[in-house]
């Protein structure tokens, strides 16, 4: 490894956590459907599912709706892993779990549930997303610890950089799959608006007190000259490797993991 004296480049340089900004600049640009296998990396994060640097396959799909991303996503699952992920919507899960609405989904409604479950959630970021991710992850997932399963449609606090539905706004057209509880893969119908982008960014730069941070211009200034219209999907290939190989740690799978560095 070479380090750098810190009076080398005064600009900081970082690991990507994906490299969805970049292969979405590409697609802005005219490169057609592509796809990466990449290195990523995503400090603090170790344990059983987890490595600070693991594998990801990322891939765009030009002119495609993110149902047949679904489906695809579902193809390879079955030919890698012979796993058949049942398909429900967040709606349906919310309401059968949690008797939640998501037509009226706020963080008051999510955190009066987390209450009642008697779960504490003090210093923790309260934001809607967030209480969401919490709730499902500790009250639905659970149910499925032995099963394959893809949840889509989330509520539009939750889209991230999906799209939402022209036909219903609450509703994000987004999707993750899970096999025996560990979550595979998340996808996109991918968001094309320049305005819209810039409100999430600056959002998530704001709620995570950084409201100094510049925005990525050059990923905006893409944007701004046409996204096509596309589904994205990343898909964590060591969970993968894992789970298709019945081994019960990401470490079985990774030959460098951290803690053999």
């Amino acid at each position: 490894l070479m380090q750098l004296p810190e009076e080398a480049d005064p600009v900081p340089v970082f690991a990507h956590t994906s490299p969805e900004y970049a292969m979405k600049r590409l697609l802005a640009a005219g490169s057609g459907s592509i796809y990466q296998l990449a290195k990523v990396f995503r400090n603090g994060e170790s344990g059983r599912y987890h490595n600070p640097e693991f594998t990801l396959l990322e891939w765009y799909r030009l002119q495609w709706s993110y149902q047949q991303l679904m489906d695809e996503v579902c193809e390879l699952l079955e030919q890698v892993a012979g796993v058949q992920p049942q398909r429900y919507s967040m709606a349906e899960l919310l309401d059968h779990y949690l008797k939640l609405d998501m037509v009226d989904l706020s963080a008051e409604k999510l955190q009066a549930v987390i209450q009642q479950q008697g779960m504490d959630v003090s210093g923790m970021d309260l934001s809607a997303d967030n209480l969401l991710d919490y709730l499902f992850d500790r009250c639905i997932v659970p149910h499925f610890h032995t099963q394959d399963f893809l949840v889509y449609d989330y509520p539009a606090f939750s889209a991230q950089l999906a799209a939402l539905s022209s036909t219903t706004p609450v509703v994000a057209e987004r999707f993750e799959v899970y096999i025996q509880g560990v979550e595979i893969a998340n996808g996109y119908q991918e968001l094309q608006d320049l305005a819209t982008h810039q409100k999430r960014f600056e959002a998530h730069l704001k709620s995570r007190e950084l409201n100094d941070w510049p925005l990525d211009e050059k990923f905006l200034a893409a944007i701004e000259s046409g996204l096509p219209r596309c589904a994205g999907v990343a898909l964590g290939v060591d969970r993968l490797c894992m789970l298709a190989l019945n081994q019960d740690s990401i470490d079985q799978v990774i030959a460098f993991s951290s803690g053999r560095v």
